[in-house]
């Protein structure tokens, strides 16, 4: 168990550099907890969970309660081989400074190479981030999908970026985007000023507050989106589900996208 601990990223070092202010790799039934994390701008990940190399697993890992600020890659990442484990409660604020582009996502799970082992059996839920530009991310790849990934009850505001975006794909302003996923569900989140930064003018933003690409296998219901913002040339979406077939001809299937408010 970790907990009850303030870490700051000191005033030194190579912004070019990942530092992690709190890694954890290859670990079992630990509990990351009610912690204060300050990125400074400078540490890429506040708190970061792997594999020991793509051969050993990390599993039984939960992170709660703990404050998570001014990281500028993500503010929590699940990355690889890791089973059984839960993101929730925790506070993640990615400003940074002001006229500056903010964290660049909340919550990030993914695989770092699309033949390495994606996260599963995991939850996000009762999170509450605000100020990045982009919210809560799954992606897996077509090789090793994430599988049985739950993202529930978190409430985001002030998502947005001006990346350049590319139609049917996943890019824009992502409030909660999934990518190569199966067996998954979004339910009961909220999710407000997405494409709206207040701190820095975005010149083409894209909202697209809830996002599935290439998925199968899932749950969209009960999420509330409110006040997206677009600028420049960019458009807003409310909910999109995306097929773009990597490999040709094969379809997704089994969607159920009910009970939303748009």
């Amino acid at each position: 168990t970790i907990t009850g601990n303030s870490v700051d990223m000191g005033t030194v070092g190579n912004p070019g550099v990942t530092y992690s202010l709190m890694d954890l790799r290859a670990v079992s039934n630990c509990t990351v907890s009610g912690n204060s994390v300050r990125g400074m701008g400078r540490a890429t990940e506040g708190i970061y969970v792997s594999t020991g190399g793509n051969d050993t697993k990390s599993d039984n890992v939960t992170i709660t309660g703990n404050t998570v600020m001014s990281t500028f890659v993500v503010g929590i990442e699940v990355e690889d081989w890791v089973e059984d484990f839960t993101v929730s409660d925790n506070t993640i604020d990615g400003f940074i400074a002001d006229d500056t582009l903010p964290c660049g996502a909340l919550v990030s799970l993914s695989n770092s190479n699309p033949n390495f082992k994606c996260p599963s059996r995991g939850t996000v839920t009762g999170n509450n981030g605000y100020r990045a530009q982009n919210g809560i991310l799954v992606r897996g790849s077509e090789a090793e999908p994430g599988t049985a990934l739950s993202v529930s009850h978190n409430v985001l505001n002030e998502i947005g970026n001006a990346a350049n975006f590319v139609v049917d794909s996943f890019s824009g302003s992502i409030g909660i985007g999934l990518e190569w996923c199966t067996n998954g569900s979004v339910h009961g989140n909220q999710l407000s000023g997405v494409g709206a930064l207040s701190f820095i003018t975005l010149a083409n933003a894209y909202p697209r507050p809830l996002l599935a690409v290439d998925c199968e296998l899932l749950t969209i219901d009960s999420n509330m989106i409110s006040g997206c913002v677009s600028t420049g040339t960019g458009a807003t979406e409310g909910i999109s589900v995306l097929t773009l077939n990597d490999t040709a001809g094969v379809p997704r299937h089994n969607f159920n996208i009910t009970n939303n408010v748009v």
